[in-house]
């Protein structure tokens, strides 16, 4: 099983009360993988991942993009 660490920025730290939230799997393959896990385990996040990008090393990347639990992963919200 592999932790994964995402980042948080802005309502989605004070929803958690946090600055990240980590977890264990062992079936994320995808930054789709990902989203579903956060929502499984977060619901209160739901109003931000609809808006929200994955940044994967400080590059925002499509769903289907393999994620490691090595690389910085971050839920990015819309900026103005």
């Amino acid at each position: 099983m592999q932790t994964y660490r995402v980042l948080l920025f802005a309502g989605m730290r004070e929803a958690v009360g946090a600055e990240s939230i980590s977890f264990d799997a062992h079936d994320v393959a995808t930054a789709g993988d990902l989203l579903r896990h956060i929502r499984l385990l977060h619901p209160e996040l739901e109003p931000w991942l609809k808006i929200s990008r994955i940044a994967v090393n400080q590059s925002f990347v499509p769903l289907e993009r393999g994620v490691d639990p090595t690389c910085e992963i971050a839920l990015i919200p819309p900026v103005s």
